[in-house]
């Protein structure tokens, strides 16, 4: 992993919450033989009644302490408050009083109040019961809050009244998924394909369930034409190791699962890029920068992070961010100028440190990024890549015994860690023990014939 990597990684790993073999939901692919398109399963009209109780608070009654976000949420707040008080008064008809409680739950979802963003958007959802956006919005606010079943109860509603919006059949069948319920998720990967072929989304589900079927060559098959049309589609590497481990193949495996990304392949979605762009706020700011550096747009992503410094210069997160950008840009200084400020302000902020260290490391200061590392480490203890780093740059600067024990320890708490491996034997042969050096990357056979290919121990090894 390089630095560029590890700089983007550190700040902005999103873990999936559904089963490791499920993996995460796909950027927008067509049906396989096999596979039927049955219509969704009936749904309740009214979702809403199966997943809240019958006394939660109204909208008008379920507002929240609004002094833990910025003044410019709390107007954006007030305006809708007072936008829906106005469209009460005048008993507006039904579609326009829906939305007037459906803007305020909207406001309400992005800010983080979970509570009164659902009760405003079940008044909506309520009003106007043919309107797309309200259960689509309640589904993915009950997803953002693990429960899955409530979730799955609004997608499918959502699925009824828009029939051809694949977003929606692809979170339905990824939550499917996540339950362990392949054989529900399949039929709605296969018809987000036959409603849009280019869906690399709906091809990862359908993937997925294949490995969790055991039809390796299946999941193969679909998981490698998805990394034909899009190489950098990393949450692919996974499942696509565990498959090919599957079909025996070891080799292939270990290549993938050593590129294995934290990545989330989510489906072209415009009611919550609708919803994202509500807000100026920090937090705002943050996930539209985020988004942007997902795209590797870095220079968007900067002007993202700096608009949110201009509400909070405070914020740590944002401001290393904002070094995360700078450095993928081609301007380390500038990078290092932001880590560093993050590190005076707020020192006990393990991921600044962690940054430095990179570039640090990376111009050969290897005794001033050891610090840096052992920093982070005193924060994060169980940090294998701040270990890993701080075992790089002890032997890069002539200590390799101290080097082994870190390596040694990353070893005990990932054994699986290439790197480590090889660094440990590359210290041994420093040490001038040939013979342990040479035993343990023997032992690595499986990554060996991925990394030197055709050659041999003893020629990497220069003994």
């Amino acid at each position: 992993m390089t630095p560029r990597d590890l700089l983007i990684a550190g700040p902005i790993l999103a873990v999936c919450g559904m089963a490791a073999l499920a993996g995460c939901a796909v950027p927008d692919e067509t049906v396989p033989t096999g596979v039927s398109t049955p219509a969704l399963a009936a749904t309740p009209a009214s979702p809403a009644a199966q997943v809240t109780p019958a006394d939660a608070p109204s909208c008008a009654s379920a507002l929240p302490d609004l002094s833990r976000v910025s003044t410019s949420v709390q107007t954006q707040i007030g305006d809708r408050q007072a936008a829906l008080a106005a469209a009460r008064a005048r008993a507006d008809a039904p579609a326009a009083l829906a939305d007037a409680y459906g803007a305020l739950g909207m406001v309400f979802m992005v800010a983080k109040f979970p509570d009164a963003a659902e009760s405003c958007l079940l008044e909506a959802s309520a009003l106007a019961p043919d309107q797309v956006r309200w259960p689509y919005y309640l589904g993915h606010l009950h997803r953002d809050g693990g429960a899955l079943e409530e979730a799955a109860t609004f997608f499918a509603h959502a699925s009824r009244l828009r029939p051809d919006d694949v977003a929606a059949l692809v979170w339905l069948g990824d939550i499917r998924l996540g339950q362990g319920r392949p054989e529900e998720a399949e039929p709605l990967f296969a018809r987000a394909l036959a409603l849009r072929d280019e869906s690399l989304p709906a091809r990862f589900g359908l993937g997925r369930v294949a490995l969790l079927k055991e039809d390796y060559g299946r999941a193969v098959a679909l998981l490698e034409e998805i990394l034909a049309r899009d190489p950098g589609a990393g949450a692919v590497h996974y499942p696509l190791g565990m498959a090919y481990r599957g079909l025996g193949d070891e080799a292939r495996a270990q290549a993938h699962l050593q590129r294995r990304e934290n990545a989330a392949l989510s489906p072209a979605d415009p009611l919550m890029a609708e919803l994202d762009a509500l807000l100026d706020s920090p937090r705002a700011h943050e996930t539209r920068g985020v988004a942007a550096l997902d795209r590797e747009d870095w220079r968007t992503a900067a002007a993202h992070f700096r608009q949110g410094l201009a509400l909070d210069p405070d914020d740590p997160a944002l401001r290393h961010r904002l070094g995360t950008a700078l450095y993928l840009m081609g301007d380390p200084a500038g990078a290092l100028a932001e880590f560093e400020r993050v590190a005076r302000t707020s020192p006990n902020y393990p991921a600044a440190h962690y940054s430095i260290g990179l570039l640090l490391q990376d111009a050969g200061r290897h005794t001033e990024a050891v610090e840096r590392f052992s920093t982070t480490l005193r924060y994060r203890p169980t940090d294998t890549e701040a270990r890993l780093r701080v075992a790089i740059s002890l032997r890069r600067s002539g200590d390799p015994e101290a080097a082994l024990a870190h390596y040694q320890s990353v070893l005990r708490m990932s054994p699986d860690i290439i790197d480590a491996r090889f660094g440990a034997a590359i210290a041994l042969v420093q040490l001038q023990r040939y013979r342990e050096a040479r035993d343990r990357l023997v032992a690595a056979s499986d990554a060996l014939k991925v990394r030197l290919g055709d050659e041999s121990v003893e020629e990497f090894l220069g003994i």
